[in-house]
């Protein structure tokens, strides 16, 4: 039972085929960041400003903006909204800043997401035409630069898609639907 439960991963059978590599370009499972979601005033000077010690970084303020520190980053979800991610060694740190931040504020709340989003990892030449097989969102340089975030519909699933490098990427989607996510995407790769 045990050892059972050590193996268990939310992208299930497909999980067992990752990675995959197909010309350069592979898939595979990601290490699963700590993630809290947090709320909060952003016009609120004195709330930014706290956020903004209390992570060590500026909280983004537009559409697909991700700000960075040496211990988290944080994704704009929509207005006075953040995904924040940090490593499972900074997680219990990160959600004591957090807890810190918002108590001090009436309008403002955190709430630990890990286990809501399963990761992959996309990289190599084809990675953006992989991506593109199952969304007509456009993931082009100019509109999509390295370092951006955006939700986007892979299929009929609603994804978090990280830009990580020239050609790579992260995808967070429901641990629900990880095992779907992971089939989805390997298909693309085969055929891209």
């Amino acid at each position: 039972m045990a050892e059972a439960a050590a193996n268990w991963s939310p992208f299930g059978d497909s999980g067992r085929d990752l990675p995959m590599t197909r010309a350069g370009t592979t898939v595979s499972i990601a290490e699963t960041p700590a993630t809290f979601v947090l709320q909060g005033n952003c016009s609120d000077g004195p709330f930014y400003k706290a956020g903004e010690k209390a992570l060590g970084l500026s909280l983004p303020k537009v559409v697909s903006e991700v700000s960075r520190s040496n211990t988290c980053r944080a994704f704009w979800l929509g207005p006075d909204m953040w995904l924040v991610l940090a490593s499972e060694a900074e997680a219990v740190e990160t959600s004591q800043r957090l807890s810190v931040l918002t108590a001090r504020f009436l309008h403002a709340s955190f709430i630990e997401t890990t286990e809501t989003r399963a990761w992959l990892r996309l990289e190599g030449p084809s990675a953006r035409q992989t991506l593109m097989k199952l969304t007509a969102r456009d993931f082009r340089d100019d509109a999509f630069p390295v370092g951006a975030c955006v939700g986007a519909l892979l299929g009929p699933l609603h994804v978090l898609v990280e830009r990580s490098g020239e050609d790579a990427y992260l995808i967070a989607g429901p641990t629900s639907s990880a095992e779907f996510l992971a089939t989805m995407m390997r298909d693309a790769l085969a055929y891209a």
